[in-house]
């Protein structure tokens, strides 16, 4: 779970967790995210989840049609194949982890504009506090993405 300690109400939250698990004996680790350093794909993570968050989809639905196929096709999209099996001619799209370092910012500068015509706001990467809310928001909701 993720906790804002510079938040109060978050902190007194992860001081209870925390002494429970003690209570538990449970083994524990703690670890400082840092929240002025965000990867590119750790920002994507969190900008597909606050669309999946927003739709009820999960987070690989989200990044399958909303993120390759809808906001980003040109860049994903390689070409068709027909399905060994069923003979079914499906398509065939490339891997976010092909991607270089500038064509990953052009589809996630190409996903926020998306998102913004669909009236959902996806913070940019200098926005450390709404990137760590919306990952504290994921967290809570991690089940059902």
């Amino acid at each position: 779970m993720l906790y804002d300690t510079f938040n109060e109400y978050e902190a007194n939250r992860a001081r209870k967790r925390l002494e429970w698990l003690i209570g538990r004996n449970a083994l524990v680790e703690i670890k400082d995210k840092s929240r002025f350093t965000v990867s590119q794909n750790s920002y994507l993570h969190v900008c597909i989840g606050i669309v999946a968050l927003e739709t009820g989809v999960t987070l690989e639905y989200a990044k399958q049609k909303y993120f390759k196929r809808i906001a980003n096709r040109e860049m994903f999209y390689i070409g068709k194949f027909t399905d060994p099996v069923t003979g079914e001619e499906c398509g065939k799209w490339r891997s976010t982890a092909s991607l270089t370092k500038e064509e990953m910012t052009l589809a996630l500068d190409r996903w926020r504009d998306w998102a913004a015509r669909q009236g959902w706001y996806i913070p940019t990467p200098e926005e450390h506090a709404a990137i760590l809310q919306a990952k504290i928001e994921m967290e809570k909701n991690k089940r059902w993405l």
